[in-house]
């Protein structure tokens, strides 16, 4: 559900180590003129597109495309096998009689090897207080309501997080984990 910038945004792609070590899986014992087979350990370096988005985050403009790039030869073009991770955001009206908007977060690898092009994605939705007629295609926007933690910078853990609606004090955050099913969580501040 990509859209224009800044309806949608890249997630931020940080803290990718500069080689991973993969093994492959049983399809790559059915892939004819492929290097590797079932079970063949493969360390793959960053190439140097690795981080690089496609073009510019124009507003209004297509998002280009964005992503971390592993290949086993540390080229974009020349690879036996090639991994790309990536994901954007998207805020979208869930309804026509929705209030406020959501925030869709999709994040993916594609595996690329002598004929195999295949993703695998996670989606992660999340309810927002944006307001339904609130206009998106302004960057303030988005930039006002979504933040990472500062603290995460050390890659042990990251939390990002919607700001919505604080009203006296209180930030109520909700939304639908990968992982984890729903969650939610109340912040109250004091302002003395």
């Amino acid at each position: 559900m990509k859209e224009a910038y800044p309806i949608s945004m890249p997630c931020r792609l940080e803290g990718f180590p500069a080689r991973i070590r993969t093994v492959c899986g049983e399809r790559f014992s059915l892939l004819d003129n492929c290097s590797y087979s079932y079970g063949s350990v493969v360390v793959c370096s960053q190439t140097p597109q690795s981080g690089v988005a496609d073009g510019a985050y124009v507003q209004g403009e297509a998002l280009p495309d964005h992503a971390v790039i592993y290949s086993d030869s540390g080229e974009d073009d020349a690879f036996g096998l090639k991994l790309s991770f990536y994901g954007h955001g998207t805020f979208y009206l869930p309804d026509a009689e929705a209030r406020c908007c959501a925030l869709e977060v999709r994040k993916g690898i594609r595996i690329r090897a002598a004929g195999l092009d295949k993703r695998f994605e996670t989606v992660d939705t999340w309810e927002t207080r944006i307001p339904a007629d609130q206009d998106l295609t302004q960057e303030e926007v988005w930039s006002t309501y979504v933040g990472t933690d500062a603290d995460a910078a050390d890659g042990r853990f990251s939390a990002t997080w919607l700001l919505s609606g604080a009203q006296d004090g209180v930030a109520d955050i909700s939304g639908v984990l990968q992982l984890g099913g729903e969650t939610g969580v109340r912040l109250v501040g004091d302002e003395t």
